[in-house]
């Protein structure tokens, strides 16, 4: 592996550990009033946890300056564009369209009338 592909794993890595930081962060306090019970979190823990919070500061930066990497990589920003939308829009349709399969599915049926 050459080195800017570690420093861009490294990056991806850091932009995981932000994304659960806020994950955690919003998650613990409401632990107990999910599941009815709580345990003990070292004081340690949480002082860290507080900072989950610049998580999505940190995922938004890092990721502004993975996108520019990338975007220097290619010959020009149309090619950019199209294979970011090649990889990004399926997600997005199945996003879109999931909630419609259960919503139609579970919806009551109406008589038609002759």
């Amino acid at each position: 592996m050459n080195p800017s592909q570690a420093r861009l794993g490294s990056l991806d890595a850091l932009r995981g550990l932000a994304a659960l930081g806020v994950v955690l962060f919003h998650y613990l306090p409401y632990y107990d009033k999910l599941f009815g019970h709580e345990f003990e979190i070292p004081q340690l823990l949480t002082d860290t946890l507080l900072f989950g919070r610049y998580g999505v500061h940190l995922f938004f930066i890092l990721s502004g300056f993975v996108i520019f990497m990338t975007l220097e990589r290619t010959r020009n920003a149309v090619w950019f564009g199209l294979a970011r939308g090649i990889r990004l829009m399926p997600a997005l349709w199945l996003a879109l369209h999931s909630p419609l399969f259960p919503c139609t599915s579970s919806a009551p049926k109406v008589a038609q009338s002759a």
